[in-house]
């Protein structure tokens, strides 16, 4: 990792990147070739899942979270507690799911326990 000095740069020109890691500016390369194993691209594709459904989840409470203030600890509760659900293999079961545990803790306020309010007679 090489420092930036005079100037300070943010962004990629060919296969130079220019970056900033804790406040300090940097450089480097981008990598020739990557090799991505078999684990590596279901993770990824686990990423982009839990992404994606977040994403619309989000969309789904809409009016809730326009009356919150902005909150990216918020999204990435969201795409985490999806990402582990997501590596449990959920989608090969075919029986209807009523606990997932990862989403237990997950509220959009901090001072309300979210199963209480969600909980259905």
């Amino acid at each position: 990792m090489g420092k930036q000095t005079n100037i300070r740069l943010r962004g990629t020109v060919e296969n130079i990147i220019y970056y900033q890691w804790k406040g300090i500016h940097c450089i480097r390369t981008v990598p020739a070739r990557v090799r991505q194993t078999t684990n590596t691209k279901k993770e990824a594709s686990n990423f982009g899942s839990a992404v994606k459904t977040s994403a619309a989840a989000r969309a789904l409470f809409r009016e809730i979270l326009q009356r919150l203030p902005p909150s990216r600890p918020l999204i990435y509760k969201m795409d985490g507690a999806l990402r582990k659900w997501l590596q449990t293999a959920p989608l090969d079961e075919r029986d209807p799911v009523n606990d997932i545990p990862f989403f237990e803790g997950l509220s959009f306020n901090e001072a309300v326990d979210f199963l209480r309010v969600m909980a259905v007679p």
